[in-house]
């Protein structure tokens, strides 16, 4: 698009010089051939300068309007491309977070420990946890990773995709409504908000995960 208003702007420039002298040959500026007298030729450097300046004001005017829109384009380009970034950085951070919560080994109440997410994965009477708090933990680690893609999703422009990270928020979710029973009125509320975050829903007319 650049070369393409650059060779614009050149023959246009190059037709601006050009014409003026031509339409003043064609007209009879000299009255036949060139003239040999000086005070033809500074006639014509007067109608020459009084044509051409204020068109190439005029072109000069366009080229820096062009020249500015596409600096704003680059500069909002580039703006969008930081704020990606950032987003993304956080969101890798709260994932970081969440991985290493699962994975840590949590006291089961008939004792012995197993790891945060094999307890999530199967919730039986044996695996059952002698403490939720780390549930607790995790719920509340899901619910800000899915608020942060929210954001992502309405602060950053279509090029940059966020499936992947919808789908991850999805699963975190599923694993947690497949447990409520470890999670109060409260917590509850606070993954219904998760979930809607995640969907994108702008509201929810009956709640999935009541208390």
């Amino acid at each position: 698009m650049r070369k393409i208003i650059i060779v614009l702007a050149a023959l246009l420039g190059t037709a601006i010089i050009v014409a003026p002298a031509l339409i003043y040959f064609l007209l009879g500026g000299f009255n036949g051939p060139l003239s040999k007298t000086p005070s033809d030729w500074a006639a014509f450097g007067d109608y020459i300068g009084g044509v051409m300046g204020p068109l190439l004001s005029f072109l000069t005017a366009i080229l820096l309007l062009i020249t500015l829109q596409q600096q704003a384009e680059s500069n909002e380009i580039a703006r969008e491309e930081q704020l990606a970034s950032r987003h993304i950085r956080m969101l890798h951070d709260l994932l970081n977070q969440i991985e290493v919560l699962l994975a840590e080994s949590v006291a089961l109440h008939l004792g012995g420990e197993k790891p945060l997410k094999l307890i999530l994965k199967d919730m039986s009477d044996e695996n059952f946890p002698a403490s939720t708090e780390a549930i607790k933990e995790l719920n509340f680690l899901v619910f800000r990773y899915c608020e942060a893609v929210a954001l992502y999703r309405e602060n950053i422009t279509e090029y940059f995709d966020c499936k992947a990270y919808e789908l991850k928020g999805k699963r975190l979710i599923d694993m947690l409504a497949r447990n409520l029973a470890l999670l109060d009125a409260a917590e509850r509320i606070q993954l219904e908000f998760a979930d809607i975050h995640i969907s994108g829903e702008k509201e929810r007319p009956q709640a999935k995960f009541s208390p």
